[in-house]
């Protein structure tokens, strides 16, 4: 699954893949999705300085 930067700096899915600007490539299982909380991983794949939160829909809950 691709992951690109949205307008408001939150880390969204790609539902596409062909969004506009640095994407960064993840596994769609649930050990992936958790392992999105090392914020500084993403920063660096998004080239990114500044503040980076993840979208909600992105973090799995106790039902998924």
């Amino acid at each position: 699954m691709r992951l690109k930067v949205d307008e408001k700096g939150r880390v969204v899915r790609d539902e596409t893949g062909k969004g506009e600007g640095r994407g960064a490539y993840v596994c769609p299982s649930r050990a992936c999705l958790e392992g999105l909380g090392r914020i500084e991983r993403l920063k660096k794949a998004f080239r990114q300085k500044g503040e980076l939160t993840l979208h909600p829909d992105l973090i799995p809950t106790q039902q998924d």
